[in-house]
């Protein structure tokens, strides 16, 4: 084998130059960051300085203060034996003051006098003192005296009144209980034993016997725990439980997915979203009557109803939430002082809502002294392979910097957590509210499933499997018969395994005019809401922004877009290919055919329990969009600033322009098309200035191709054959490019035909 050693040695010198290059720099950093350490150092020493100098004349202070009050003192003294020498010499008694509780109800002295000495012995003027504070403590020497001339005259029968009385939230939480308890001398141990018992009392009314739960409250239960907002399903199609006894409630029954022999079935797993003992207090809070123990409550979750910790391995996750989530793991660790546990909440979501930003501040100046380590999501580059991956990695920052970074992090969390909340709750209402001739259509690219033989596989079919592209769509329409939202369920199928917006468009193309109308041939559609997620290779990029702005001309109705926030774009469409692929994968498990992408459609048209409809998108419909997508996109579209902050998406009226907005808004204004000014839409065009309109339109249409070259790809079909680079393939072929279908039409027109 030959090695041109010069070419290596050349090779090897300019990497020499390379890693030399990057170690003066980085010595310079290091340089720098010495430096700046330095600066550092001698400013703390500075601040040293002068604290130490600040505490000196605070010490001094202190003592100055101290001799001050002594000699304050040695003067009251020297004024007191004045005035008993002015009193001796005129003839008067010593001067002496009575004590400041009266000790008997049959002192000489009044309600309104007791109350005087006792500001007087307070050192406070009774004249200058407001007349409700006076009001108040006359108020309760009256009742103290009251209360102990009735001890007194009937012990037996009173005393049982007072320590109930004493039991009252207004003694407890004001802490006069122990004070009246002695002036009324009770005992300390009876007011326990009777506080006692009065608790237990009242935890018996409202308490259910573990014994005396019916099953039907058993149920209740059960459901409570399966509520959406207290637990989720899972998607995983190995994540399920074996039971043997199931309930005899029908939500549960929904969820068994085979059977596991021996009268055993699988019930998919569901996970609490918060721990079990917090959902026991909101249960107890919405509880309406009587409520049962803690003990039978979580004796009530069945097996199938993980913990919390169960969501510790989930996948998939918001980047930001996650991030947010572990900046708040780190503060709560590095805070000095006691009792911070309780503060915050752990939680991202409940951190923004319940800590405010001042309080955040508090928080922070609590941070202790040094490098505060914390991890994040974070992209970093593969030496070995060269590109950007997604890794969790470990970081650390000086307190100062720590602080910026958090505050910066807390507020654009503050942000996106607002937008998550915006879209969900402005796509809810959209779904909630379509009126008669609407529609909302909620689509997403569900995980490719990969075809696989029940039977025994070759090595090179193990390698080499077929994959299903899956494409659902859940349509909302209004019926007019409940005057309520329905959904239908759309499934495309494809062995054409491309997510982008080609064959988003091939989809929609079918859909609007084959399977809809065939679905629901009396529905008269007058307006489109899309609700998808935002990647921008599929939903969020300048074709669909033009397809948006030209909505009406293209499909005959209105469209908008409102897109979910990153992260967070998971809905029923998910669900549904989750559904499709656990089902194909028992199927290939019971024997059936399901080892290409035609066997796969074939099948899920017999799926007897599904009422969802299915449609193939062939590789001639994606070749005829990806035609048209080529030359608009070169030549005609432009892109829209902002694209990754806009999440609706509206035709503004006027040709190929687009309206635009950071989240949606469902007024009835925007969702008619009349925009106000205080909705604080942007406009955009979608093409060049310098496009020809018309020319463009006429260009989205399937006439523009040549006339020999559709006849050769529609007479291909018919015989289920693709002309592809001048050679007849059966049905998985696909045509990426049409100029050399064109240029092969002469060799193969006679074979095809």
């Amino acid at each position: 084998m030959f090695i041109n050693y010069p070419f290596l040695l050349s090779d090897y010198g300019i990497l020499i130059g390379d890693l030399t290059t990057r170690c003066e720099r980085q010595a310079k950093e290091v340089a720098d960051a010495r430096t700046e350490l330095l600066t550092r150092q001698y400013t703390i020493d500075n601040l040293e300085g002068r604290c130490s100098t600040q505490n000196a004349h605070i010490r001094e202070l202190r003592e100055e203060l101290e001799e001050a009050a002594s000699q304050r003192r040695k003067l009251e003294k020297q004024v007191a034996s004045l005035k008993a020498l002015n009193r001796e010499l005129e003839g008067k008694p010593p001067f002496t003051i009575p004590p400041v509780s009266p000790s008997t109800p049959g002192s000489c002295y009044s309600v309104r006098t007791r109350t005087n000495r006792l500001l007087r012995g307070s050192h406070l003027n009774p004249k200058k003192v407001s007349g409700t504070v006076k009001r108040a403590l006359e108020m309760y020497y009256t009742t103290r005296v009251a209360m102990k001339g009735l001890q007194d005259a009937r012990t037996e029968q009173v005393q049982p009144i007072f320590e109930a009385m004493l039991q009252e939230k207004v003694f407890v939480g004001s802490r006069l209980k122990t004070r009246f308890a002695q002036h009324l001398s009770l005992k300390r141990h009876r007011l326990s034993a009777a506080f006692y018992k009065r608790r237990q009392a009242e935890k018996k009314k409202n308490r259910v016997n573990s014994r005396h739960v019916t099953q039907a409250q058993r149920n209740a239960i059960v459901l409570f725990y399966m509520r959406a907002d207290n637990s989720r399903c899972t998607a995983g199609k190995n994540e399920f439980t074996i039971m043997k006894d199931l309930p005899d409630i029908p939500q549960i029954a929904d969820l068994v997915t085979g059977h596991a022999g021996k009268g055993k079935h699988k019930v998919q797993n569901f996970v609490l979203t918060d721990t079990i003992a917090n959902i026991y207090s909101k249960y107890v809070f919405e509880a309406k009557g009587r409520i049962v123990s803690s003990s039978t409550f979580y004796a009530a979750r069945l097996p199938f109803i993980r913990y919390v910790s169960y969501l510790k391995m989930r996948e998939c996750l918001c980047t930001t939430h996650q991030n947010f989530a572990h900046l708040i793991a780190s503060l709560r660790k590095n805070l000095s002082g006691r009792n911070h546990s309780c503060t915050f909440p752990c939680s991202p979501d409940q951190f923004v809502k319940k800590v405010t930003a001042e309080d955040m501040l508090l928080l922070l100046a609590r941070v202790g002294n040094g490098l505060i380590p914390f991890d994040m999501w974070a992209k970093e580059l593969d030496p070995f392979l060269e590109k950007q991956r997604h890794q969790m990695l470990r970081h650390t920052l000086p307190q100062e910097d720590y602080i910026k970074y958090f505050q910066f992090q807390y507020h654009d969390f503050a942000e996106h957590a607002r937008r998550v909340l915006a879209q969900y709750t402005a796509t809810k209402e959209i779904k909630d509210t379509l009126q008669p001739g609407e529609l909302a259509i909620h689509m997403d690219f569900a995980e490719s499933y990969s075809c696989r033989d029940g039977s025994s596989v070759t090595q090179c079919a193990h390698w080499n499997k077929s994959v299903v592209c899956i494409h659902p769509m859940v349509v909302y329409y209004h019926d007019k018969e409940t005057n309520s939202s329905k959904h239908k369920t759309f499934v495309y199928l494809s062995h054409c395994d491309k997510k982008n917006s080609v064959m988003v468009l091939s989809i929609l193309k079918k859909f609007y005019r084959i399977e809809f109308p065939t679905v629901m041939p009396t529905y008269d559609i007058k307006r489109v809401y899309y609700v998808t997620d935002g990647p921008v290779s599929q939903y969020r990029n300048k074709m669909i922004f033009w397809v948006i702005a030209n909505h009406q001309r293209i499909f005959k109705c209105e469209g908008q877009w409102h897109y979910l926030e990153k992260g967070h774009g998971k809905g029923p469409c998910d669900g549904v290919g989750g559904s499709l692929k656990r089902d194909a994968f028992e199927a290939t498990k019971q024997g059936k055919l399901v080892s290409n992408p035609a066997t796969f459609y074939e099948w899920a048209k017999t799926r007897t329990r599904s009422k969802m409809n299915y449609a193939w998108v062939d590789a001639f419909d994606y070749a005829v969009t990806f035609y048209q997508r080529r030359k608009l996109v070169i030549e005609c579209l432009q892109s829209v600033y902002g694209t990754f902050k806009l999440h609706a998406a509206v035709p503004s009226g006027n040709l190929h322009e687009l309206a635009h907005r950071e989240t949606s808004c469902t007024c009835q204004n925007c969702r008619s098309g009349n925009f106000l000014r205080a909705c604080k839409y942007k406009y955009t065009s979608t093409i060049h200035p310098k496009s020809n309109a018309q020319q463009i339109m006429a260009h989205f249409c399937e006439r523009c191709m040549s006339p020999l070259c559709v006849c050769v790809m529609k007479a291909a079909i018919l015989r289920e054959y693709y002309v592809y680079r001048g050679h007849l393939l059966h049905a998985p072929g696909i045509i990426f490019h049409l100029k050399d279908l064109l240029a092969s039409t002469t060799i193969c027109l006679g074979k095809a035909l």
